[in-house]
């Protein structure tokens, strides 16, 4: 374990490299309320326990990091995500970066702790550790579906039919409880040696009864445009996020596990965002992949651009993968020759 697991302490401390403004804005309202324990935006309290980080397994955007971790007190294996916070806090430019890094934390937070889905990422809590904001989480050892492809190429069919309904599962569970993802795609996707998907990465995610214009969550493109809707690219303020995007985004998804790259392979932001805004196009299958009739179909369900219900929408989809016998490229192509 020592060439995995180093002892550089995790400890819930209170310690606050930037300054009093960040600790007194996380905790000022925390109190305890019969037992659960909540601050004043919804937040649970942090968790005090032992624990060591240890080799970094993930990068995320910006501000994040995914490190292995070990609870000292239970000798279970964890995924340590830290945000990290800037040095300072006493510029206006610091202070508005030190809102988004607590923003994006908390969002995180609020959206994954009441959540219990087999394709769900498990939370297991959060501390306070020196210049992070320090998020536990369920370990899963497979890597994402965006590594598996980098490192063994395009899913075969089974494996594509089978991730599909695991995530059909997923948002359908998401969807019902009210939460929009809205930053699925490959690397996004955690896969278990089971070969059980699992969604995480809840930091841009976002609650369906928000209704105000102000509450609305515009999403970076930086990285995610490739699976984003056209809606979230368009940027109208006077059309509200639905379950669609996650629609859109899982038809992508499948994309990649059809050809082992990602959508709109060869072409960079920009270019991609005129297509979907302005010559509002959906991402083309490259023409060497070959998919079956219902595999059409429900990459034409995916990219529709009229509204649907969308739990409903979901589930006929899941009907079509079960079906399918020719949902991916490959068993096509060999019955072809």
């Amino acid at each position: 374990m020592s060439n995995i697991i180093d002892t550089t302490p995790g400890p819930s401390s209170s310690t606050d490299v930037v300054g009093s403004s960040r600790k007194h804005y996380l905790t000022a309202h925390s109190h305890s309320n019969g037992g659960t324990d909540v601050d004043g935006e919804g937040l649970p309290r942090p968790l005090n326990l032992p624990w060591v980080k240890g080799i970094l397994i993930g990068k995320g955007v910006d501000v994040t990091n995914v490190y292995l971790g070990l609870n000292s007190a239970t000798g279970k294996i964890m995924a340590v995500k830290q945000f990290k916070l800037p040095n300072t806090a006493t510029r206006p430019i610091d202070r508005v970066r030190l809102r988004g890094v607590v923003d994006f934390f908390q969002n995180e937070v609020k959206m994954m702790k009441d959540l219990d889905h087999k394709n769900v990422v498990k939370y297991l809590g959060w501390v306070i550790t020196p210049g992070y904001l320090t998020l536990l989480l369920e370990y899963v050892p497979g890597g994402t579906i965006a590594t598996c492809l980098q490192y063994h190429g395009r899913f075969q069919e089974e494996i594509t039919k089978s991730f599909t309904m695991q995530l059909l599962d997923g948002l359908s569970y998401l969807h019902g409880n009210g939460i929009i993802h809205k930053a699925l795609k490959g690397s996004s996707i955690l896969v278990d040696h089971r070969g059980t998907c699992k969604i995480s990465q809840f930091a841009f995610s976002e609650r369906t009864q928000r209704r105000s214009r102000e509450d609305k969550k515009y999403l970076p493109t930086k990285g995610r445009v490739f699976w984003m809707a056209p809606e979230v690219i368009e940027i109208d303020p006077d059309k509200w996020y639905d379950e669609k995007l996650d629609i859109w985004s899982l038809g992508c998804v499948v994309m990649e596990m059809w050809t082992g790259v990602r959508p709109w392979n060869g072409l960079d932001d920009i270019p991609v965002m005129f297509k979907l805004a302005v010559e509002k196009v959906s991402p083309p299958l490259p023409e060497h992949i070959q998919v079956g009739e219902l595999g059409m179909d429900f990459k034409k369900r995916c990219f529709e651009r009229s509204g649907c219900p969308f739990l409903f929408d979901i589930i006929m989809l899941v009907d079509l993968t079960k079906n399918d016998p020719l949902f991916s490229s490959e068993k096509l192509a060999e019955q072809q020759l």
